[in-house]
């Protein structure tokens, strides 16, 4: 017999799920609402937070889980974050397995190692309706030496 704790492991961390505005919590769709102030309108996160009435960390704490979903658009342009320990062969593990995932790389930019950590923004285009975005983050978070992946947008 199944515990309520075996059904709430079988949901893995960094799965994406889509879901209606009725379904979403209002916190998320404030965080949302937030977010469009200050990608398309220029407001400060401080600003912006502030109108909509939440606060700065809990807009923190879920900027980079939520995003907005337009079915209209179907271009497949996804852009990452990975921040990852400065070690030779990192970057090349992260290309196979983008390319293993059948994503194309439009832009990558690698910045200058502080401290040994370095971070990677990658701007990618599915090939087909068969790739997978959720498969590609997680198999980067399982290469040595990434400390975190995060997915900053899905156009």
């Amino acid at each position: 017999m199944k515990t309520n704790k075996d059904i709430k492991n079988n949901h893995k961390d960094g799965a994406l799920y889509l879901l209606t505005y009725k379904a979403m919590p209002e916190i998320l769709v404030k965080v949302l609402d937030a977010k469009n102030m200050i990608d398309k309108r220029g407001y400060s996160v401080s600003d912006a937070t502030k109108l909509i009435g939440i606060s700065r960390t809990t807009y923190y704490k879920y900027c980079n889980e939520v995003y907005n979903f337009n079915d209209n658009n179907d271009t497949g342009i996804v852009k990452l974050e990975i921040i990852n320990i400065d070690k030779v062969g990192v970057l090349s593990k992260i290309t196979n397995f983008i390319s293993k995932n059948r994503f194309n790389i439009l832009e990558i930019m690698q910045n200058n190692p502080i401290n040994d950590t370095t971070k990677i923004d990658v701007t990618l285009i599915k090939t087909d309706d068969n790739c997978n975005i959720s498969k590609l983050v997680n198999d980067i978070k399982k290469i040595q030496y990434i400390k975190s992946v995060k997915i900053k947008s899905i156009d």
